[in-house]
């Protein structure tokens, strides 16, 4: 249709091309759900040639799982689904609180319990969330409890996102005994009285730091709690009131203090981390990484006592490790390599230093520039390495997953290099969360599961049927389910692809076991899987089988849905002897086929626990 001398149809078609998914993000126009698809799962394990992935040739893509899983009544696919069944309604702030000024005195806790909660957030939180000059502070917290009625008003809204991310990074147990209630009370008492403080701040229109700094701590704060839907639009607010106060620009060029400067590129670049990672969540690319108005440098590593807010020359950064390191490393990993180098416009480091293009050099100035000079006696220093290292094994993996169609350039040593990076990102996960000396950072693991470790590791175990690696990679997989298991409880059609892959690799493995003459014990993540499983198939009567049960329980018989008893279960693998074994898997749900760039756009299912996306029925723990 031409009006004004223009064809709409036209216009219409370029938006709708330019709407459609990116090809390097999205194969599913190259792919067709059982297309050329071996027969069965010996001929996948034993055909791959080692220049394929499984990801792209014998799965479908994310997608196509989604649009074809169970909908709600509003006609909602399944991954909206488990958001909303996970955190409800949170929509309500900034809304909801309104525009009246209340007083939130009585919000604030004993003077003795401020002081205590100062201290826990100095230990647990300031270490990796650098954005408070503590020295300064410290001072005007101290203060602030001795008189309540009298905080300004900047200052009282980032006391209480201090008193909210002390608590947070507690365990229940701690909190309970250190304050006499219990974790989750506290949170929601706090989280109240920020919201309500943070509007009496008038956070929207001040171009105050200390407000802002405020609004972050509470963004940090309610991030478990909250559907990353909607923390993507509160964290794009904390963007603009950033972007509006200039800190995207950096301060050397304004005129301003070494110390403003400093403290203005430590919330900057803090903001622009918890942005690229919630984006990741959602499945969004438009970040502040990609702004080309962007110039702020990175902060320099130092320590507090370094910068005073006097001095008229900046102090000269550190080799060795700082109070600042950790959140350099956050920083740079989110920065990442790329073919050009770098994301944001201009470099955002130092003149003179250059972030290597390719992955290799990338680990390599990583190591040298900060892990090299992390002591593992210091818990944050050990943190710091631990979580770094995890990081450039989820980056390997990531990047090997998100390359979309088979590839014909890698060897068995190069997908050896990869598995055993997938491990590794298990294994570094159960070391933090078993350490006690880092209880302490937990909270900052919560979104930061080793999901892509766990994908990478149930396809290729399907194919990696014995030997070393394979139990150094089953190891880790129980491990981790025993002792790191963290996340958000919620179900999705993601982890019961994952269950169901470990289900069949397992089977595999315990087939190979078999054959050279060894008894392979379940893992408890695989008995729980099967119980998952056995339940599942219970409510389909018809069926001929069903898996097995507990290994517990393998000495009794177990029962077919309508009453006619199987052969005992193997004591030693938890299987029905091999002459009557069968088909496992014709009673699984149909999300067992995966397209990863798809999988890793939808980063929103990194939220792997322990325990409810076993759940092969809905029916787990949907509460935080």
């Amino acid at each position: 249709m031409f009006q004004h001398g223009i064809d709409f149809d036209v216009v219409r078609g370029t938006e709708d091309a330019s709407a459609a998914p990116r090809s390097d993000l999205n194969t599913s126009k190259s792919l067709s759900p059982g297309a050329n698809l071996p027969s069965n799962d010996a001929q996948r394990r034993t055909e791959r040639s080692p220049g394929s992935f499984a990801y792209s040739q014998e799965y479908r893509t994310i997608e196509n799982i989604m649009q074809e899983s169970t909908r709600n009544n509003s006609g909602h696919p399944t991954f909206h689904q488990s958001f909303d069944a996970m955190f409800g309604n949170t929509d309500a702030f900034p809304l909801s609180v309104g525009s009246v000024p209340t007083s939130v005195t009585s919000g604030h806790p004993p003077a003795v319990q401020i002081l205590q909660l100062w201290q826990i957030y100095i230990n647990n939180v300031d270490p990796l969330i650098k954005i408070i000059h503590v020295p300064t502070f410290q001072a005007q917290i101290i203060g602030a409890s001795a008189d309540l009625s009298n905080i300004p008003k900047p200052l009282e809204a980032l006391m209480f996102g201090i008193y909210s991310m002390s608590v947070l990074s507690l365990a229940d147990e701690e909190a309970q005994n250190m304050f006499d209630e219990s974790k989750a009370v506290l949170l929601s008492k706090y989280h109240r009285s920020m919201q309500q403080a943070l509007v009496n701040a008038e956070y929207m229109r001040s171009s105050e730091l200390m407000v802002l700094q405020a609004y972050l701590l509470y963004l940090f704060s309610v991030r478990s709690f909250t559907d990353p839907r909607s923390l993507f639009c509160l964290t794009g607010i904390a963007v603009r009131i950033a972007t509006r106060m200039g800190l995207h620009r950096d301060g050397s060029h304004c005129r301003l203090s070494p110390f403003e400067t400093e403290q203005r590129r430590r919330l900057w670049w803090q903001i622009t981390i918890l942005d690229e990672r919630i984006a990741e969540l959602t499945g969004l690319a438009t970040t502040t990484l990609l702004s080309p108005d962007t110039d702020c440098s990175l902060p320099l590593n130092v320590n507090d006592t370094d910068l005073h807010s006097h001095v008229k020359a900046p102090p000269t950064a550190r080799i060795n490790a700082t109070e600042t390191t950790f959140s350099l490393t956050r920083i740079e990993l989110t920065i990442g390599p790329t073919p050009s180098g770098i994301r944001c416009r201009p470099d955002p480091q130092a003149a003179g230093t250059k972030r290597p293009h390719d992955i290799e050099g990338y680990f390599a100035y990583m190591e040298t520039t900060y892990l090299q000079h992390c002591d593992p006696d210091i818990p944050v220093h050990l943190f710091t390495h631990l979580m770094t290292r995890l990081s450039l094994c989820r980056l390997r993996v990531v990047n090997f997953m998100s390359r979309g169609s088979p590839t014909t350039d890698l060897d068995e040593t190069e997908y050896d290099r990869l598995f055993i990076a997938a491990i590794k990102m298990l294994e570094y996960t159960t070391e933090i969360c078993t350490n006690k000396d880092l209880s302490g950072f937990i909270w900052y693991m919560y979104m930061h599961v080793p999901m892509p470790g766990c994908i990478f590791l149930a396809s290729e175990l399907q194919r990696r049927t014995t030997g070393e690696i394979c139990e150094r990679a089953w190891k880790a997989l129980r491990d981790y389910f025993n002792n790191g298991g963290l996340g958000c409880n919620f179900q999705s059609p993601v982890h019961s692809a994952i269950a169901n892959m470990l289900l069949k690799a397992w089977y595999g493995h315990d087939e190979a076991e078999r054959l050279q003459g060894r008894a392979a014990q379940p893992p408890e993540l695989i008995v729980l899987l099967r119980q998952r499983l056995r339940k599942k198939l219970t409510g389909h009567p018809g069926r001929e089988r069903i898996p097995t049960a507990d290994v517990s329980h393998a000495s009794e018989a177990i029962q077919e849905p309508w009453g006619q008893p199987q052969e005992s279960v193997d004591s030693a693998s938890g299987m029905l002897p091999s002459e009557q074994r069968i088909d496992m898997w014709t009673g699984l749900p149909e999300y067992t086929e995966i397209d990863c760039p798809q999988l890793l756009q939808y980063g929103m299912f990194e939220g792997l626990d322990n325990g409810s996306w076993l759940d092969f029925t809905g029916e787990g723990d949907a509460s935080l």
